[in-house]
């Protein structure tokens, strides 16, 4: 699954693709445990699966044939969650006993299965409305429109829900389809197409065959009232794109265009040909990344490009696509033995994203990627929590797919390529991928074929970066001798102090007046248990400092602070050939701050040419709080042109309520609907922000608005609904505006009351705007509009309930949020429980302002009952005077 997108999560109208992003503090919840692979005394090998399908009732019957190997067991454990009618049977005369608990079916041999020998036994059960792994989309009366379709969603531990099997990556069986279905609908699965032929009743039936060992998280079928783009085959290989018939050929093919291309090249940079026979990719509603499933790849519908969105998002679908498809060989080719080792899989893909841009889109774009990977791992770990990027203990292993595992893991490789150097790397992993296909892997694998490769002992580097935890952090003084023309840089690592230390080296490279370069090396060594880890050198110059780069070639993850002179900084900001020195001295000037620093920045930023330097040096005024951003951004803001920034700018200056942005971002407006979609959206956004009455009902006025309504995947109305929750009104003032918001936001939550795809953002918007409101009317009638919600068909909805219950710190609705663990998978379960921890949270807050209301109300009462007495008396000396 495709979650690093967190530099495309900005806009608070679109959910983050994050999958596994764990909200409150800490990775780990109290008693969470230490986990492992499974036992296989006896292992499924080959599975063949036949479904009836019934899609308007979400429910098949199954009928599953397991083919077993021996290892000297005698019992098989078999994870499969409310399944109806089970019944079990075996195939092959040996006498077997069975029993069901609703989570898992142990089946019992009277005796013992041997090494090398084979069992078959028959499974049968019916499906009905499975909460999670089998996905099903059926028009009705409120959205008559809605695709028909039925699909498969299993990472990490979701096959369970429809598929009795041993649901972890360490078991992997060839697999085997018969898919019954209604006639007109087209039917996919992994592997090739055996058959297709009518059968009784006016069903269809498709055979599919897999004859390479698949986990079952890699399991896929689908079925539906689908489009279809054939592209151009690559070595013989099918290459076909599928959606709601909704969609034209002509936008999946803008969509995936770039697939045959990215299958010849990944193909011949891991050295090994293509390991399955087809490539398809199909596009749904039912889900809101991506997932890699062995030749049949699954996308969100969301990430299906029209000529507009196009502008904005070519980049990314594109680096979805190749990381889905390097998936092929990280993790479908060769699978992780069990969750700890999932960077193999993700850390990889990730990272391949980066080598095709570095190829083919170009390096400062590739640049700009590998700094936001940086930047989206560091932030979460250090605002969340840092963990080492292998690690058995989880509360859940859907938590394991965070920004460590992403951008973090994809980060050490990185790094990994910089040590061994360009060559040596790639014939190490040519040789990883070569000697493990079709094989479980371990992160000791891929360390011993690049050791092997290279000569090399990665043991320190991988205690320190793959099982130690955290990244450097480093701070120091910059000191330049006039007299000697001799510049002295000391710096020390001060990350915190349960993080790793880390060895390395960092290139310098300093350029004087003259134009000459020197280069230097800190050498950063870990001695002893609390020594500081620290490094100098000292560069004799032939003029005076002019520019500073550190670690030019962006080998390292580190963070560095460190003030070289406003002079030093500007030319560095102004001319260093790479992005990260670039931002990094523009981030140094306005960590300086003063008026020179903030002029100079003001004068290069509008003629930086590369746009994400322009997006990181606006978010960092943004966070800045600096008096001199709300000058500058609304100058950024208006100036920005290119799709990919402007969304992204206009959210830096949305922080400053301030008569200058909110002009420049009307002046933006203006451009109408010829802007692009999320930027439109941001903007909209930002001038919420401003929270000007008289924006109202520009705003309302969008959200009605029918073309608004219609937008691609409903992103305008989603960004219009969370732009209007922003507001914060007096409640004295402007009650029957607050009024009108509220009514608006609430219609638009209902089912049948705004497109499926915008009610989710309704449902948030509704809770953040009655959740700042004075007013306990609206907030306890939000409270029922949210809490009915947790009953909501739509998975998404009841996610957004969760978390708006949660921002209404509605104590009282404890019982109700918790009730919804039973529509969850178990992965999502610690998810549900951090949520709860926040309510119930609120709820001891809540009890203490009621105490303090109480107090206050009787203090009042008091003062109350002493004016009173006060103007009786003074009534009664009046009146005696008079």
């Amino acid at each position: 699954r495709r979650v690093h997108g967190e530099s495309n999560c900005e806009s608070p109208a679109m959910p983050c693709i994050c999958a596994g992003s764990v909200s409150g503090d800490g990775f780990l919840l109290p008693g969470a445990e230490t986990h492992y692979a499974p036992d296989m005394r006896i292992e499924p090998k080959h599975i063949t699966i036949e479904l009836a399908l019934d899609l308007q009732n979400h429910s098949a019957h199954a009928k599953l044939t397991h083919t077993l190997a021996g290892h000297g067991g005698q019992s098989l454990k078999l994870d499969a969650i409310a399944f109806k009618n089970v019944r079990v049977t075996s195939l092959d005369g040996h006498e077997i006993s069975y029993r069901y608990d609703g989570n898992q079916l142990v089946i019992v041999w009277a005796t013992v299965v041997n090494e090398e020998e084979q069992r078959q036994v028959q499974i049968e059960y019916d499906i009905v409305k499975p909460i999670q792994g089998l996905i099903f989309s059926v028009p009705d009366e409120h959205y008559p429109n809605r695709p028909l379709y039925v699909f498969t969603d299993h990472e990490t531990e979701r096959a369970r829900y429809w598929l009795a099997c041993v649901d972890y990556p360490a078991v992997r069986t060839s697999l085997e389809f018969f898919l019954t279905y209604p006639k007109g609908l087209i039917g996919l699965a992994n592997g090739i197409l055996q058959s297709e032929a009518e059968v009784e009743g006016g069903s269809v039936c498709s055979h599919w065959l897999l004859s390479f060992p698949c986990p079952s998280y890699l399991c896929c079928f689908g079925v539906g009232n689908f489009s279809c783009y054939q592209d151009t085959s690559v070595d013989g290989m099918e290459v076909k794109y599928f959606a709601d018939a909704s969609f034209s050929s002509d936008c999946l093919q803008r969509s995936f265009q770039s697939t045959p291309a990215m299958l010849r090249w990944l193909a011949n940079k891991v050295g090994t040909k293509f390991p399955f026979p087809k490539y398809f990719q199909l596009a749904t509603t039912g889900t809101r990344g991506a997932m890699e499933n062995i030749s049949l790849v699954t996308w969100g519908q969301q990430w299906l490009l029209d000529e507009q969105l196009e502008k904005e998002w070519r980049v990314l679908v594109d680096q979805i696509n190749i990381h889905e498809m390097a998936h092929s060989y990280f993790g479908d080719a060769l699978v992780c033995r069990h969750f700890e080792h999932s960077w193999l899989k993700e850390s990889w893909a990730t990272y391949m994203e980066l080598v095709w841009m570095e190829e083919h889109v170009g390096s400062d774009i590739s640049q700009f990627d590998l700094l936001e990977c940086a930047h989206a791992y560091m932030q979460e770990a250090d605002t969340k929590y840092a963990r080492p990027i292998v690690t058995r203990r989880y509360d859940s292993s859907w938590n394991l797919f965070d920004r460590h595992l992403y951008p973090g893991g994809a980060w050490r490789i990185h790094m990994l390529r910089g040590l061994l150097g360009e060559d040596c790397f790639w014939r190490g992993v040519r040789l990883y991928v070569a000697e493990n296909q079709a094989k479980l892997v371990e992160t000791e694998d891929f360390k011993g074929a690049l050791e092997r490769e290279s000569g090399l002992n990665l043991n320190r580097f991988f205690d320190q970066w793959i099982y130690g935890k955290g990244y450097p952090k480093l701070r120091g003084q910059f000191l330049y001798d006039l007299e000697t023309r001799t510049v002295t840089i000391a710096l020390e690592q001060v990350q915190d102090s349960n993080w790793s230390r880390f060895d390395f080296d960092l290139e310098v490279e300093l350029t004087d007046d003259h134009g000459e370069v020197h280069n230097a090396t800190l050498r950063f060594a870990v001695g002893g248990q609390g020594a500081p880890v620290q490094a100098a050198t000292t560069v004799r110059l032939q003029g005076n400092p002019r520019m500073i780069r550190f670690d030019p070639k962006s080998n390292i993850l580190f963070k560095l602070e460190l003030n070289v002179g406003e002079d030093i900084l500007v030319t560095t900001a102004s001319a260093a050939s790479d992005i990260r020195n670039r931002i990094w001295a523009f981030t140094e000037l306005i960590r300086d701050g003063s008026s020179s620093c903030m002029r100079r920045v003001n004068e290069l930023i509008l003629r930086e040419p590369f746009f994400g330097v322009r997006v990181k040096v606006a978010q960092v005024l943004g966070s800045s709080k600096h008096a001199s951003a709300p000058d500058l951004l609304p100058a950024m803001l208006q100036h920005e042109q290119h799709a990919m920034a402007l969304e992204r700018v206009v959210f830096a200056a949305a922080v400053y309520q301030e008569p200058r942005v909110r002009e420049a971002v009307l002046v933006r407006l203006r451009e109408g609907h010829s802007l692009p979609y999320r930027a439109h959206a941001a903007l909209l956004f930002a001038l919420a922000s401003q929270n000007q009455i008289e924006d109202v009902p520009l705003l309302m006025e969008y959200i009605r608005n029918p073309r608004t309504r219609a937008s691609w995947h409903a992103m305008l109305l989603s960004g219009s609904l969370t732009a209007l929750a922003e507001y914060q009104l007096s409640e004295f003032r402007h009650a029957s505006t607050i009024a009108d918001i509220f009514s608006l936001l609430r219609e638009n939550t209902s089912y049948g009351g705004a497109p499926e795809y915008a009610r989710p953002a309704a449902v948030k918007a509704l809770a953040r705007f009655a959740s700042r409101l004075n007013s306990y009317t609206l907030a306890s009638e939000a409270v029922g509009v949210v809490a009915d919600l947790l009953q909501d068909t739509d998975y998404f909805v009841r996610k957004a309930a969760v978390e708006g219950l949660v921002a209404l710190r509605a104590a009282n609705q404890v019982a109700a949020v918790s009730a919804v663990r039973h529509s969850l998978a178990r992965q999502d379960v610690p998810w549900l429980e951090r949520q709860l921890a926040g309510l119930r949270g609120s709820e001891e807050v809540e009890s203490g302002v009621v105490e303090c209301c109480k107090k206050n109300v009787d203090s009042m009462i008091y003062q109350c009952k002493s004016i009173e007495q006060q103007l009786h008396q003074q009534a009664a000396t009046n009146m005696q005077s008079s």
